[in-house]
């Protein structure tokens, strides 16, 4: 009976600690609860599923709706990318992929071959389809961004409206500017 207990509480311990964002975590501040409180997994464009706790101190997060075979999301990744760095992407703010290829292998296939610096939602589970209906939009790419409390605060579409993926991001300037 012995013999049992000890590869269980292995179990339940990789469980417990396994690479999500706990409860505790989020309920510890104020940021991001709604989105990032019961959120699919995230992992970076290694594929590794990881853990970062500094986004619950962002005031303002990303959404990035777009997927491996968008023609115009190839064209939008590189000028993204080099925003992201120049604007302090990973530091001032996070972008999160929302993929929108079929599976969570082929989105980290993408997030590898795009070399994207952010990270992504594995695409499991009605907490991911969650995001897509509160968030989404009706093509890709779309940008979406979140402030502290996770409302809407500049998106790609206004209605049926294509903006385009610049407009929120030239808007996220105007808001951190204006700290």
């Amino acid at each position: 009976m012995k013999k049992w207990i000890l590869p269980l509480f292995v179990l339940l311990v990789g469980i417990a600690t396994h690479a999500t964002l706990g409860a505790a975590d989020v309920a510890s501040t104020k940021y991001h609860f709604s989105l990032l409180g019961d959120s699919p997994e995230l992992f970076d464009a290694s594929g590794k599923t990881v853990v970062p706790k500094y986004i619950l101190k962002q005031k303002y997060l990303v959404l990035y709706f777009s997927a491996s075979w968008c023609g115009p999301c190839h064209q939008f990744n590189p000028e993204f990318i080099a925003w992201y760095k120049a604007n302090g992407g990973g530091k001032d703010f996070e972008v999160i992929l929302v993929g929108q290829d079929d599976d969570t292998a082929a989105i980290k296939k993408y997030m590898k071959d795009e070399a994207f610096p952010w990270i992504a939602f594995e695409k499991k589970g009605k907490q991911f389809e969650a995001i897509e209906k509160k968030y989404g939009g009706k093509g890709i790419p779309c940008v979406v961004v979140l402030d502290e409390k996770d409302e809407v605060v500049a998106h790609s579409f206004k209605g049926d409206q294509y903006l385009g993926p610049k407009a929120p991001l030239e808007k996220l300037l105007q808001l951190e500017k204006g700290k």
